[in-house]
């Protein structure tokens, strides 16, 4: 399982490293259309995003974080 994580405040999660990658080019793109002059700093490896900084015009700046978690294990009943 893989999560998107917006700091602390926000996270989804997904079934895969693509589709979490995906989801935060989405929603880089999202910001930028929203401030033109937002600044993307991101680390990827082989075209997936691990980690990206977008600097808006904002008190803050927003970091994303793709992570992979750890499924709980299944207890038997």
């Amino acid at each position: 399982m893989w999560q998107v994580r917006e700091g602390i405040d926000w996270n989804r999660q997904y079934c895969t490293q693509q589709e979490a990658s995906d989801a935060a080019k989405n929603m880089i793109e999202s910001w930028k259309a929203l401030y033109p002059t937002a600044e993307v700093d991101a680390k990827e490896n082989e075209g997936l995003i691990s980690q990206a900084i977008v600097q808006v015009e904002t008190l803050h700046d927003v970091t994303l974080f793709v992570e992979q978690v750890q499924q709980p294990k299944k207890t038997k009943e």
